[in-house]
């Protein structure tokens, strides 16, 4: 199963989201992009994001050279479920309502300090792990 996770910016939850499933996950595969991506396109992660670099080294995770992906409908037509975290009117017409799609509340902390991203980074591997019980 190919699994798609979506944030709004592309510099937190979803790479963190990607990371952790492609780590606990044997036989499918994620990626991760952001409806508004295209505002960091090509910038690394470790620019834009120190918080989610530093919280993901805490669990020996290297995002730092994680470029942001504009999220496309090519990806979307690739993948057999979409995670989306991220407000439901940031997503493209082609994915509001899309039957591949399941939303997670996880709150975008951007500009919140440090202890706010490992919380958000502990919520994150605690639904990736219920997805992959769900998904095998």
């Amino acid at each position: 199963m190919n699994v798609l996770f979506i944030c709004k910016w592309n510099v937190g939850r979803s790479p963190i989201a990607e990371v952790l499933f492609n780590k606990y996950s044997k036989k499918n595969n994620a990626t991760s992009s952001g409806t508004h991506a295209q505002k960091y396109a090509g910038v690394k992660l470790s620019e834009v994001s120190p918080y989610v670099i530093n919280c993901m080294k805490e669990w020996k995770f290297d995002l730092s050279n994680h470029t942001q992906t504009p999220l496309t409908k090519e990806q979307v037509d690739q993948v057999n479920k979409i995670i989306v975290m991220t407000e439901k009117e940031n997503l493209p017409d082609y994915l509001k309502h899309s039957n591949k799609v399941i939303f997670w509340d996880v709150e975008d902390r951007a500009g919140k300090d440090y202890k706010s991203h490992i919380k958000m980074r502990n919520q994150i591997d605690k639904l990736v792990k219920e997805l992959i019980n769900v998904v095998g």
